[in-house]
């Protein structure tokens, strides 16, 4: 089975800290007291770099974090996922790619991202459709959001301009 193939790379220090930055830049503001965003569906709660309730079920609206905890969260739960990736991405790719794809499987989870046509067609090197792909990926509990719009297709910093940059 393809979960068996050797993924040759994973993100050092430094490029966890890239994708930090480059994910905490479509975030926003770190969410320092958790709370129930407009978008989120029932019950789940956001605190710091867009985690939710998902990421971590004892959290509670009220509760209250800092910044330099929230960045060590973020490079963390990066870095998870990164390794979690494995699972079904086994394409080899720059860096600059492998950080938009990480950004996508933190901002939809790993089994959102594991079933997409982008991780479909980046594992059979279709670069273009995999990015052309990132464009249906715009709803938060049903609803067409700017921000998700933004993330993905922006020209310059947008996931899909990442994904293709230099091909």
């Amino acid at each position: 089975m393809a979960q068996n193939r050797k993924w040759p790379w994973l993100l050092g220090a430094v490029g966890i800290a890239a994708a930090a930055s480059y994910t905490g830049s479509w975030e926003g503001p770190s969410v320092l007291v958790a709370k129930h965003q407009y978008f989120d569906p029932p019950h789940v709660i956001t605190y710091c770099h867009g985690e939710t309730s998902y990421d971590n079920p004892k959290v509670r609206v009220g509760d209250k974090f800092t910044p330099d905890f929230c960045d060590k969260d973020l490079q963390k739960k990066l870095h998870e996922y990164d390794v979690n990736m494995r699972k079904c991405l086994f394409a080899d790719m720059p860096e600059h790619r492998h950080i938009a794809a990480l950004d996508f499987f933190y901002n939809v989870g790993q089994r959102n991202a594991c079933g997409s046509t982008f991780v479909r067609e980046l594992n059979a090197g279709h670069v273009a459709s995999a990015a052309e792909n990132l464009s249906h990926w715009t709803k938060a509990n049903g609803k067409v959001l700017g921000g998700l719009v933004h993330r993905r297709t922006d020209d310059f910093k947008g996931e899909a301009a990442w994904v293709m940059r230099g091909d």
